[in-house]
């Protein structure tokens, strides 16, 4: 029976020798798992930075988006009314291109017509000369 109770002896303190083993490694392993659990929560408490860091980010492009296409916008009136005033200018320059080319219709027929009458009046006046001097020639003594 002694030897019952030194075998038992024996392996309780091997029993007890492993659950201290298991012990160990359970102590061991939830040390682990929170040391891992605070560096899942740190990661977390980053990327909430970062996500709000991001939103920020977004909100503040959305806003300058949002100027951009303001601004286009007012560019866009800008061409139109400068579109149209640039169609008037053309209208008028148009206008008085046609008034200039008239103008000049104008004075080549009159300075054709004034040229004419000037060539009939001289041929007039050189007929009348000779018909003066044939006259004068009969006077003469």
């Amino acid at each position: 029976m002694a030897e019952e109770i030194r075998n038992l002896s024996e392996e309780s303190s091997s029993n007890a020798k492993e659950i201290e083993e298991i012990v160990k490694e359970l102590i061991y392993n939830v040390e682990s798992s929170v040391n891992k659990m605070d560096e899942v929560m740190l990661n977390v408490q980053k990327q909430q930075t970062s996500l709000e860091e991001t939103r920020t980010v977004f909100h503040h492009l959305n806003n300058e988006v949002s100027l951009v296409e303001e601004v286009t916008g007012e560019i866009g009136g800008q061409t139109e009314v400068l579109n149209s005033l640039k169609q008037i200018v053309t209208d008028s320059v148009n206008s008085l291109a046609s008034v200039v080319g008239q103008n000049a219709a104008s004075t080549e027929e009159t300075s054709a017509s004034a040229t004419l009458g000037c060539a009939e009046d001289t041929h007039g006046l050189v007929k009348l000369r000779h018909l003066l001097n044939e006259q004068a020639s009969k006077f003469q003594l």
